[in-house]
């Protein structure tokens, strides 16, 4: 479940150009430079770097990836 549905909240198509905006103000912390940017998604896939570590995990972990709809696209 995405985390808008979850949160109640309608889909709107300005979620994902949110680093877009023009009326922001500036911020001075460290995350700045990570508001300013678009979702973050070069990581998608990694987990499989360390799947011989969690393999053990993977079977209890199952239920909620199915439920959370963690389930990448071929």
């Amino acid at each position: 479940m995405p985390l808008i549905a979850f949160l109640g909240l309608e889909w709107e198509e300005g979620v994902l150009d949110y680093h877009k905006q023009k009326n922001r103000r500036f911020s001075s912390t460290p995350s700045y430079q990570d508001i300013t940017r678009p979702v973050y998604s070069r990581s998608k896939g990694r987990w499989r770097n360390y799947q011989p570590h969690i393999e053990s995990a993977l079977e209890i972990l199952e239920p909620y990836v199915a439920r959370f709809g963690y389930r990448e696209n071929p």
